[in-house]
């Protein structure tokens, strides 16, 4: 590799969380051209993988019962993005349910 692609992926590592958290749940072509850079990325590279997000998946899980997400649930929202088995995003969910408990949001 070299140093400009490793200084290319660098960039592309240290942003595309941000895209991905702006695109999220918009009613625009955004999610489709964030989805598109994320799954090309992980073509090139297979060996990356996304970090995981908690705010995506509150995102998710407060609009979940919305007519739209559940119309929709691959076209706005970038949650297929982050690859997780139902026990990681169980254990992600519980996780961050107790920290909002914690911080007095079901008060």
């Amino acid at each position: 590799m070299t140093e400009k692609e490793r200084e290319l992926r660098k960039c592309f590592e240290d942003t595309i969380w941000m895209a991905i958290r702006y695109a999220n749940g918009r009613h625009t072509y955004a999610p489709y051209v964030v989805r598109d850079a994320v799954n090309t990325y992980k073509k090139l590279y297979p060996d990356w993988e996304l970090k995981f997000d908690d705010t995506i998946f509150k995102d998710h899980q407060r609009f979940s019962d919305h007519p739209e997400v559940q119309n929709n649930p691959e076209g706005d929202w970038l949650i297929d993005l982050y690859k997780q088995s139902p026990e990681q995003r169980c254990k992600a969910l519980k996780d961050m349910m107790q920290a909002d408990e914690r911080a007095g949001m079901y008060e």
